[in-house]
């Protein structure tokens, strides 16, 4: 689809996310992670966080137009560096019913909507 309507799409995540087969396997429930691998997936998430960041300012300055930026829901967290370090943007996320947002999995998918969070600084100086 992007090629036939000429949009660029650019990937920002680390291969395989930054994970190693190990670290991977736990992730999806096969070990128990020892503390350095928690240690480890911690350091990981916190340079993911900071590349994806980094990627983004890039193509924000090389753009006149709007861009969209595509994340897991856990990247939208109240304090991640992504909602701390961006303005002007609109964000669209899956919440429950009371409007938090989701990073897990819910059992009745009745219950999921989406919210949206737009972050404007020029409206918020004044």
């Amino acid at each position: 689809l992007c090629r036939d309507k000429n949009i660029k799409l650019i990937g920002i995540d680390f291969e395989n996310f930054g994970l190693d087969a190990k670290l991977q396997d736990i992730v999806k429930g096969k070990l128990k992670p020892s503390q350095r691998d928690l240690e480890n997936i911690k350091d990981i998430l916190k340079k993911r966080e900071e590349h994806h960041l980094k990627i983004i300012k890039k193509y924000i300055n090389l753009s006149k137009k709007p861009i969209i930026i595509l994340v897991g829901a856990w990247h939208l967290r109240k304090n991640s560096l992504l909602m701390k370090s961006l303005n002007n943007f609109k964000a669209i996320y899956p919440c429950d019913l009371r409007n938090r947002l989701l990073i897990r999995p819910i059992k009745n998918k009745k219950f999921v909507r989406y919210c949206e969070y737009i972050k404007n600084d020029k409206e918020n100086k004044n």
